[in-house]
């Protein structure tokens, strides 16, 4: 992994990742920072931000040069939320990010954190008790809607994306029955308005067989009453505005069907 440049030698038996080095030599020569962009990819994240985001005593300067190269947030940390001695701990990782990152990334971050078991809901909810003034309200909604049964960062965001959408309240990974035995499970549904919506990756329906089984789902979800949406990676990361609208669209249309 050190040849193909995955891994970068720190010092003997000590290495870590080119992005690590990035966050930590922005801020070198000035005592312990807490690289929360790393930290979440330590947790299994595959969808933290490429942009490293760091927390540092509130003393501590940081140039703009630097403040350009990494995201930045003041706060003295204590011991135990610093693990390895420049790492904040996976809860504190979680909890930083929701305070400084955009609301899908940062969801996104704490459906992974969940999914790992790395973190506890019930140890995020008490640490929100005790979390300062600033930031506090990012915060608080994070914790309310991270779930570890989200699948992975699509769906994390297309969640996301899902609850800026007035009337509509879904949950990841639903059963879906229809005559009594169960068809599958989708990523997201609301089941009082019966929509279904799936963010859809291509390495999964790669073949004819799984082709095949995808529409006999779908289809079979159709029959059972259920609005069935499907959107790819490009329309989730590139077009939300668009994913938002036919999602506007759709609740607007299936009010009066469950009315």
């Amino acid at each position: 992994m050190v040849a193909s440049g995955e891994l970068v030698r720190v010092a003997h038996g000590r290495y870590a990742a080119p992005l690590e080095i990035q966050a930590l030599g922005c801020c070198s020569g000035r005592g312990v920072v807490s690289p929360q962009c790393c930290a979440a990819l330590r947790l299994g994240d595959d969808g933290a931000a490429p942009r490293p985001s760091v927390t540092v005593p509130r003393w501590r300067k940081v140039t703009r040069e630097q403040q350009r190269r990494i995201r930045v947030s003041w706060r003295d940390l204590s011991a135990l939320e610093v693990s390895d001695g420049w790492v904040t701990s996976p809860v504190q990782t979680v909890l930083d990010c929701a305070a400084t990152l955009p609301f899908d990334q940062a969801l996104t971050i704490a459906d992974s954190a969940l999914r790992s078991t790395r973190v506890t809901r019930r140890e995020l909810e008490g640490r929100v008790e005790l979390w300062p003034g600033r930031g506090r309200a990012r915060v608080t909604r994070m914790v309310a809607h991270a779930d570890g049964r989200s699948s992975g960062p699509i769906e994390s965001v297309l969640r996301a994306i899902c609850l800026e959408v007035p009337g509509l309240s879904v949950e990841p990974q639903v059963r879906s029955r229809r005559a009594g035995r169960v068809i599958g499970t989708v990523d997201l549904a609301d089941q009082a308005l019966r929509i279904i919506i799936e963010a859809e990756g291509f390495e999964f329906h790669g073949d004819r067989l799984a082709f095949d089984r995808d529409c006999w789902r779908y289809d079979e979800c159709v029959a059972a009453g259920w609005v069935v949406l499907r959107f790819t990676w490009d329309h989730v990361m590139n077009r939300p505005e668009w994913v938002r609208e036919i999602l506007e669209q759709v609740v607007a249309t299936r009010r009066p069907v469950v009315a």
